[in-house]
């Protein structure tokens, strides 16, 4: 029989000693064979003393020869085991189930699984680095694992991964690989956004990339605008006349390009002189769920901060604000768990935004799928709407399944668009 402890002292240098009850009552100490320090330790413990007897309790005795004050002590592993009787395992059948990749491809969610020819106490699951080092992703003791948001190599186009059985003893048996392809991400995604959409002849307007992390050129076409062409990240610039105006942004590399257009994306009119209007505040709320009463969706739109909408249950969740009438409708703000007060885990990750003339029929007008802030501002081209919904597809950064939303701010204008 095999009897170790394995153990970690701060401070001080112990002797651990285990203790032993047995059936009759009496106790019967067995002395380890090494002391514990600042390093993880394994103790081992002769046994011949135990042959034929039953063992009720299992206790330690921590003894040092220096001062004990700001000791600490951790045990890491206990094991009593035949070491004869324990067997290696051998992992066969290593299969990537399922994959998801982020909109930009570098990152992943990968499900995997595996068979193994005897039961073992554990397994090692570890991607293997291109210069064919491995690092372990974490330790399951079923034969399937999930990975979390997994990030690219560089440029490569495959992963592979190793699973390695362990035994009780912590002997490693023989293990297995899967690979994994990555979507080919070479030729850039263009995308865009703007702080204003909705503005009066003058006002000045910022268009922000958003297009994918390996984009190395941003060219604009800005029609209409003072300057009608640009490159970089951001540009910012006026209009001079009122009108309904189109954007264009180019992402490119040295594998390719690709574009994005918005027609009507920015209207200009003298109604935007005095600024856009919040129209959502005290307006008429429906949601698909509530927690009670004191999380309803009116406090979405009550213009205080402190009180939330949060809806429980399976994602999506989703709110609708009816503004009273068809109004002028170009940009919502979201105020998310954090703004609240609650920890940044809990902000939405992913949600949409859709407007609906007669709240029937409903229009996407954005998506977002990776946000992270407490805080968001959505410009989307301007419409004429009387119903703006949010849908909160992935409530937290996490697994927690609770939508919270202290507050949606929907802006435009009183009137509607000709």
């Amino acid at each position: 029989m095999t009897f170790t402890t394995t153990a970690r002292a701060k401070g001080a240098e112990i002797a651990l000693d285990a203790v032993l009850t047995l059936d009759d009552g009496s106790e019967l100490v067995l002395e380890g064979d090494k002391k514990v320090g600042d390093a993880w330790t394994t103790v081992t413990y002769q046994t011949a003393d135990l042959a034929g007897k039953t063992i009720r309790n299992i206790s330690y005795r921590l003894t040092s020869d220096t001062d004990t004050t700001a000791l600490q002590f951790r045990f890491g592993n206990i094991t009593m085991i035949e070491a004869d009787q324990e067997e290696t395992a051998a992992v066969s059948g290593v299969k990537v189930l399922d994959t998801e990749f982020d909109e930009d491809g570098m990152y992943a969610g990968v499900r995997l699984s595996w068979e193994s020819d005897v039961q073992t106490d554990y397994y090692e699951i570890y991607r293997i680095n291109e210069d064919n080092t491995k690092s372990l992703l974490g330790v399951s003791n079923m034969n399937s694992f999930y990975i979390n948001t997994l990030p690219r190599e560089g440029e490569t186009r495959q992963t592979s991964f190793e699973v390695l059985p362990v035994n009780a003893l912590l002997t490693e048996g023989t293990g297995a690989t899967a690979v994994m392809e990555w979507p080919d991400n070479s030729i850039p995604k263009a995308a865009f956004t703007a702080d204003i959409t909705l503005a009066a002849p003058g006002e000045t307007i910022t268009f922000q990339s958003l297009c994918s992390q390996n984009t190395e050129k941003v060219t604009w076409t800005l029609t209409g605008a003072d300057k009608e062409s640009a490159e970089g990240d951001s540009v910012s610039v006026t209009y001079a006349e009122a009108g309904v105006y189109p954007v264009t942004v180019k992402a490119e590399n040295a594998s390719g390009s690709s574009e994005s257009s918005k027609e009507g994306y920015i209207v200009i009119t003298e109604k935007a002189q005095d600024g856009l209007v919040l129209l959502s505040q005290g307006a008429g709320t429906e949601a698909d769920a509530y927690v009670n009463d004191s999380e309803a969706p009116q406090f979405a739109v009550d213009g205080d901060v402190t009180k939330k909408w949060c809806a429980t249950g399976s994602a999506p969740h989703e709110i609708t604000i009816d503004l009273g009438a068809v109004k002028a409708v170009s940009a919502v703000d979201v105020y998310h768990a954090e703004a609240g007060g609650e920890s940044a885990d809990m902000n939405t990750k992913s949600y949409a935004i859709y407007t609906s003339e007669d709240g029937t029929a409903f229009e996407e007008m954005r998506s977002v799928t990776r946000n992270t802030a407490g805080t968001t501002h959505d410009a989307f081209a301007p419409v004429n709407a009387q119903f703006v919904k949010l849908v909160i597809n992935k409530p937290t950064q996490g697994s927690d399944s609770a939508a919270r939303i202290y507050e949606v701010e929907v802006y435009g204008l009183e009137d509607t668009l000709e």
